[in-house]
């Protein structure tokens, strides 16, 4: 019997959480980042400025990534880091929505709009019951854990447990304080509800990698590692088409690209470093 058929597979359940998360994210990911200047038409909710819509639009697209390969992928150990992104991701995404009903599109005269805020709320209400139906098929899959294969070196775990705290810390400010945290620690204007929803990505994202610190392992994060090297590869792109709206000088800013360029280290490290093991 081969290894593989020896390890924990992934569920059909899991799976097809995955794909419907991918599908979801996807379809935000669209509007926000494609037309981040007509969300008042095209989105569940009126986001300005343009720049905070594309932000959350890089966000969207880097899960789709990820999604779409954890989709692929049979072996559970190889897949489970893209769990608490979704997890915490959708629970703190939900909370933020009800939490602002009153700035949705529900009542829009704008068809797209009033669709997409429908949309939104439906699809995240129905995915928190798909995720818990998911995770408890996954716990009824028999097998073993696949070994570790490759380490991660010091430098790079040190790497990832700095910037996952960071980011968790930031995003949790912003959740619970978005308007203080935001004027104190973000380079442009966040409302309540753009700062908590900037906010649970940020926890999302800080989460996985700190959970990668634990998972130690090449091939257990080259999933994240392409979410990793989208999300900053895409709010660099962000900044480029809104470079009027930060304030360039501004030590808020710097924070944001700092964490923007450890993200892509981190990435690009991992990424070589599963490739590099297959050879």
């Amino acid at each position: 019997m081969s290894l593989t058929s020896k390890t924990v597979q992934t569920s059909k359940a899991m799976r097809f959480s995955f794909f419907f998360a991918a599908a979801l994210v996807a379809l935000a990911a669209i509007p926000l980042f494609l037309f981040s200047e007509r969300t008042d038409e095209f989105f569940a909710w009126t986001i300005q400025p343009p720049l905070t819509a594309a932000f959350l639009g890089a966000g969207y697209w880097a899960v789709t990534m990820a999604a779409i390969l954890a989709i692929q992928q049979r072996e559970w150990t190889k897949v489970r880091i893209v769990l608490p992104v979704v997890i915490s991701g959708v629970t703190l995404i939900l909370l933020a929505t009800l939490l602002h009903l009153d700035r949705f599109h529900l009542a829009s005269p704008i068809f797209t709009a009033k669709l997409e805020a429908w949309a939104w709320l439906v699809l995240y209400v129905a995915l928190v019951p798909l995720i818990i139906w998911g995770v408890w098929q996954q716990r009824r899959e028999a097998g073993i854990e696949l070994p570790r294969q490759t380490s991660l070196p010091a430098w790079l775990r040190l790497l990832m447990v700095i910037t996952g705290t960071v980011m968790v810390l930031l995003g949790i400010g912003l959740f619970l304080f978005p308007l203080e945290v935001s004027s104190a620690l973000w380079s442009w204007t966040l409302t309540p509800l753009t700062g908590r929803m900037t906010g649970a990505w940020l926890v999302a994202i800080g989460i996985s990698l700190l959970i990668g610190v634990w998972e130690n392992d090449y091939h257990r994060l080259y999933i994240a590692a392409a979410a990793y090297i989208t999300y900053p590869l895409l709010q660099g792109i962000n900044l480029l088409r809104y470079s009027a709206t930060p304030q360039w000088s501004s030590p808020q800013l710097w924070l944001l690209l700092l964490i923007l360029v450890s993200l892509l280290i981190t990435g690009i490290s991992i990424m070589r470093g599963y490739l590099r093991s297959r050879t």
